[in-house]
């Protein structure tokens, strides 16, 4: 599972505060028109309810496609291992990393009008792994903006 953080002018606490106000304030209401909170309802119709597809997202699909059928086997060190001081190192293919770890499309997708909402300068996403969602993440950020990523 990916923990993605985004880095913007604001606290993590404020942002997780917002988050849970924002949820509350979602399922008590019938329609994104019932929502009273100018925030919560510009996530509700620019994000949730968005249906219009991003220049991105044909490109990124096809990057998808790509990683889903590479064979190219790659060095894997997984510290969670039995144990193991070192880690346990083995070889993987690029396919089979992407069938347990991609993000679903529309996952990735709602990153992506999130990320183009809040307009974040600073990003950092922990758990990287193929580096596909910090793909969405910088294409919706622009180019003033800067992506780091840990994956670990």
């Amino acid at each position: 599972m990916y923990l993605t953080v985004l880095a913007i002018n604001m606290s993590v606490k404020s942002l997780l505060f917002r988050a849970i106000e924002y949820l509350k304030f979602f399922i008590r209401a019938d329609t994104i028109y019932r929502v009273h909170s100018p925030f919560v309802f510009k996530i509700a119709e620019q994000v949730l309810e968005e249906k219009r597809a991003y220049y991105f997202f044909g490109r990124a699909q096809a990057i998808r496609g790509q990683l889903q059928y590479n064979n190219k086997s790659i060095a894997h060190v997984d510290f969670g291992s039995k144990g193991q001081a070192g880690g346990l190192m083995y070889r993987k293919s690029i396919a089979e990393f992407s069938k347990t770890s991609l993000s679903n499309a529309w996952k990735s997708e709602l990153l992506f009008r999130l990320t183009v909402l809040i307009k974040p300068t600073k990003i950092l996403e922990l758990g990287t792994n193929l580096g596909l969602n910090a793909m969405y993440l910088k294409a919706a950020a622009g180019e003033q903006s800067s992506v780091h990523t840990i994956e670990g």
